[in-house]
């Protein structure tokens, strides 16, 4: 597929062009180890580029990866169905009506996370790649991109405000919450 800056991580060490792994929240940037994957070649250790995803992404599109049998098997539920499923390593949903096939990924505590979000109808493909071990910008930042490819309305995340609350006024909202449908929350 040409994919020339995709590789496995087998050791301990950085390869040539790749990031450094970060914790970064509100309070302080920290530096991740890089974690050793000689163990799990395949799985959880693929450090790759946008560019090199979006050729991964195209090839299993036109079945140059795949036939398209299996590729269809691919992005079939096997579990669940067409609205909230699974296939073979492919999460398979809705969104804002539209059938979505995504799967993401993290690198151990090694400060990396990745997203790729298909939407077949419509030939779009997004990737998402940080080097932020905390995910919930990408989910945010993805959630955005998302509603704006298939028009429609979003909010576009902004700078957070941390507001100091006295733990005596949380104290009172502790309990158990339940919604409509019988979930719950305890806190």
């Amino acid at each position: 597929l040409s994919m020339a800056d995709s590789i496995c991580g087998n050791d301990a060490s950085y390869h040539a062009n790749q990031s450094i792994g970060y914790h970064i929240d509100l309070n302080k940037n920290e530096q991740l180890q890089i974690y050793n994957f000689s163990a799990i070649l395949g799985s959880g250790n693929i450090y790759s580029t946008v560019q090199d995803l979006f050729k991964y992404s195209r090839a299993l599109d036109s079945n140059q990866l795949l036939g398209e049998v299996s590729t269809n098997e691919l992005f079939k539920p096997h579990w669940g169905d067409l609205s909230n499923g699974y296939g073979y390593g492919w999460r398979i949903s809705e969104l804002y009506g539209h059938q979505m096939i995504s799967h993401g990924g993290s690198i151990g505590g090694g400060g990396y996370t990745s997203l790729m979000i298909k939407f077949p109808e419509n030939d779009y493909t997004l990737i998402f790649l940080t080097n932020n071990a905390d995910n919930n910008a990408l989910y945010e930042v993805s959630g955005v991109m998302s509603a704006i490819l298939l028009g429609e309305n979003y909010i576009f995340p902004g700078e957070l405000e941390v507001i100091n609350i006295n733990p005596d006024t949380l104290r009172k909202y502790t309990g158990t919450y339940v919604d409509e449908e019988g979930s719950g929350i305890v806190l």
